[in-house]
């Protein structure tokens, strides 16, 4: 179609989003992209989640509603859920370390796009820890900021 060719699609799911969220953002930690054909919704792992925890915290709900809300709109495209965390050491008892973390955190919030009626079959789950962080982790501001959860829409393969 015209859409694909011209990635118009990747646009309205962008702005679909940007509509979903416009003044109802948790704060300032979330953020929208277009990156080639995926759509990449970021926000700060404090939005989601209680530090230290993989279960989501009580803003949690509404947050994803609306992200469940625009995968429905969109049901050729996949959601690839992405947890980050800072390199701080985690050892605890439910979680030996941050791999642990992050990907419980990924899989926590599939489990409830699940629960909201996304097929499983649309969705991935993966934890990062602290692989791929977005800035250096010299500061308390800058760890907050490679705290995350991603969510990569992308239009499914025919």
């Amino acid at each position: 179609s015209l859409d694909e060719l011209t990635g118009l699609e990747e646009e309205s799911l962008m702005q679909d989003l940007q509509q979903e969220f416009k003044g109802r953002s948790p704060d300032e930690s979330m953020q929208i992209t277009l990156q080639g054909n995926q759509v990449i919704l970021q926000v700060g792992g404090q939005v989601l989640f209680p530090a230290g925890s993989a279960n989501l915290g009580p803003q949690a709900q509404g947050f994803l509603d609306r992200v469940v809300r625009v995968a429905k709109s969109y049901p050729d495209y996949r959601v690839d859920i992405k947890g980050h965390t800072d390199p701080r050491h985690i050892s605890t008892v439910k979680f030996e370390s941050n791999w642990e973390l992050s990907a419980l955190r990924a899989t926590a919030v599939l489990r409830y796009m699940i629960d909201r009626g996304v097929s499983p079959k649309r969705l991935t789950a993966t934890g990062y820890a602290d692989t791929q962080p977005l800035v250096s982790n010299t500061s308390e501001e800058n760890m907050a900021k490679n705290r995350r959860v991603e969510f990569v829409l992308e239009k499914k393969e025919k």
